[in-house]
Formats: structure tokens, sequence, C-alpha cells
């Protein structure tokens, strides 16, 4: 943000340091009499656009021009420069920001506050505590008196009454929809005696599902035998179902499937081909050295897991290590 706001389009003097001049030996010693003329005097006027151009112009002091430098105070060491609305080195005729900037020979570099450029209306509105600036022309299109802002809201209250009108007279207003949603709720009346009792209707349903279910459940068990596909039971559809209702075929066929060979992680729970398969390797393929067990798989070379035991001579206890 800016150091300071500035109304544009209008003659200013703006403060060249924003801390008092100082010597260069001594790094202490207020300047209290640099003149514009000052032996060294380099000042400069840096500017940047509201669209981010930066430009710096260098500038001469005058005492009696357009850019005239002035002490403010009693020996101070504040300065200020002119700027004039037009005409001069440099002008307050754009919106954007600008600061001085300068050195001379009896006295270290210095700046100036940065000073931010608008509407003079903008500086009344925000700044000075009056009333904000409104583009009537934007308002209607053309240049607009107070007369016809007043027929404007005269219009906008005539047609807000309109349609008050049409909803609660109108046929496209509330007293139609209220008419129609008469009519609906009449016609619902009328369909409700057509639709029957809910209750019974849902009981008969019910009893007729029982029924279906009833022989689903029959048919079911004289005919399941012809049901159950060749595949599942390898084709012995000559089975029949034992006194605990398991087809006998269809067992025979999962006991004789061939197990695929698989084991689980370390510490996962495994599925029952998982832990049929690692019961059968722990007992049948394995190998110990020192304090390890190495399982292998049914190829009896491959690693299927291995077994840490606690002691190499004498051990009382194993763990699973992978």
């Amino acid at each position: 943000m800016p150091d300071i706001w500035i109304d544009v389009d209008t003659a200013v003097h703006l403060p060249v340091n924003v801390l008092p001049l100082i010597d260069p030996t001594d790094f202490k010693t207020v300047e209290v009499a640099i003149a514009y003329n000052e032996a060294g005097m380099n000042l400069a006027w840096n500017f940047v656009t509201t669209a981010g151009v930066q430009t710096t112009t260098a500038v001469t002091p005058t005492t009696a021009g357009v850019h005239d430098w002035v002490e403010e105070g009693t020996n101070e060491g504040m300065y200020s420069c002119e700027i004039p609305a037009s005409g001069g080195t440099v002008s307050n005729d754009t919106e954007g920001f600008g600061w001085w900037s300068g050195m001379t020979t009896n006295c270290l570099p210095f700046r100036g506050p940065i000073c931010g450029f608008r509407a003079a209306a903008l500086n009344n509105s925000l700044v000075d505590g009056t009333t904000i600036d409104v583009n009537t022309t934007a308002v209607g299109g053309t240049t607009q008196t107070a007369g016809d802002l007043q027929a404007l809201i005269t219009t906008v209250d005539t047609v807000v009454d309109g349609i008050q009108t049409d909803l609660d007279n109108g046929t496209d207003g509330l007293g139609a929809i209220k008419s129609d949603t008469t009519a609906i709720l009449v016609d619902t009346a009328d369909m409700q005696p057509k639709i029957g009792t809910p209750a019974a209707d849902v009981s008969a349903d019910i009893a007729a599902m029982k029924v279906d279910t009833e022989a689903i459940l029959v048919d079911t068990g004289t005919t399941l035998d012809a049901r159950i596909p060749a595949a599942l039971v390898g084709g012995r559809m000559d089975s029949t179902i034992d006194g605990t209702g398991m087809e006998t075929g269809a067992m025979d066929a999962l006991l004789q499937r061939q197990m695929t060979e698989s084991y689980a992680a370390d510490g996962a729970a495994p599925t029952v081909e998982q832990a049929l398969m690692e019961i059968l390797q722990c007992l049948t393929e394995f190998a110990i050295s020192g304090t390890t067990i190495t399982v292998k798989k049914r190829d009896g070379s491959t690693t299927a897991m291995t077994f840490t035991l606690d002691d190499g001579t004498n051990p009382t206890s194993r763990t699973r290590a992978t």
C-alpha cells in the first residue's frame, strides 16, 4: 500500500525524504541547509502506473519554477519538491504510484515515501469522509438527474405491485395454483377407494409368497440331484443326498480336487488351503541348520518359509521368521 494518497491532476509538493537528510562524513549530523542547486544534486522521480509500467526521470529542482525545492519546518532536515498538474519535467497527470529518490555531495542517498495518485473523489470518500462519488450515467445509460432516478424508483414500485396482484388474483398467480392444488387433492381422494386397502393387499401377497416358497422347497428336496451341474460333481450325476443334507457326489469332487500351492505371509491369517499346505510342508520338506529351520516348497528346493529355534542344541520353541 502507498504511504500517502494524493489527488491526481493537481499541483502538489511531495516529501523527498522519509527521514532527515544525514551528513555523509559522520553519518549522524542532520543536514538542515540543502539547497535546490546543492553540489552533486541528483534527484529522480520514480513512477509505476496501475498497468505496472515503471519509469525513472531525472528532475532538476527549482526555486521559482515548476519543481520548487523547499525545506519543510525549521532545521529538521526534511524537504519536499513540487510536481505540477501539467507542464513539468514530470507532472501529476496519471493514476499510479510514485516516489522521489536522490543524493547530493553533502548528504547520504535518500528516498521519499511512496505516494498513490487517484481520483480526488476517491480520496474525498475514503479518506476525507464525504459522499462516495457515483457515476449516474452508468445507472441508466445516460446522464441522470434526481427526477430521472425518482421516476425509475416509481416504475420499479409499479412493476412490483403488478406482480403481487398477478400472484394473488391472476390466472398465472397464487390463486390459480391454489385452485389446481385443490383439484389434485380431490382427484387423489377419488383414487383411494380404487387402490384397495393396503393392509389386506399386502397380507394376500405374503400368503401367496408363502405357498410359492413351500412349493420351491419341496421341488428342491426331490429334484436337487438333477439340478446340480455336472461340472460341480465331476460328472457323477448318480449321487444322492445323505442324511445330513450333503450331496455326496459334490463332496467327493471337493475332496479329490488338487490344491494350489500357496503360503500365507508371516503374521497373516491363512486360507484353509494355505493352512493345509503349510502343515504338509512343515512335516515333509524342511532342513535344519543351527537355529534355522527352512521349509521347502513342493519342488524340494524353493524356500516356502523359515523358522528360528530358541537353541541350536536343545530347542524348546520355534518362531516363524519369514
